[in-house]
């Protein structure tokens, strides 16, 4: 059997780090093997609504939740290849 050319150069889905979770003011966002270019990234509620949007341009961001009520959101993260990861979050 043949392998397609996207077999052989599938790229590595990106690897999120969301800390802490729970959690009830910050949320710290870790993009291992960031590569440099901006991803886009949406903060939304368990049921869809986009709380908020921003760009992410270093490894590392820290996002403030304090203002949000108690209860479980998803931060969904884009980079510039379309790769997308999802976390899911609670929030104290």
């Amino acid at each position: 059997m043949e392998q397609s050319m996207a077999d052989e150069t599938a790229v590595a889905p990106m690897d999120l780090v969301v800390f802490p979770n729970p959690t009830n003011a910050e949320l710290n966002l870790v993009i291992n093997q960031f590569d440099g270019n901006a991803v886009n990234a949406a903060l939304t509620s368990i049921t869809g609504a986009t709380i908020d949007n921003f760009k992410i341009s270093a490894q590392s961001t820290v996002i403030d939740v304090a203002h949000l009520p108690a209860g479980m959101y998803f931060v969904n993260v884009t980079d510039s290849k379309g790769n997308k990861v999802v976390q899911k979050i609670i929030k104290e």
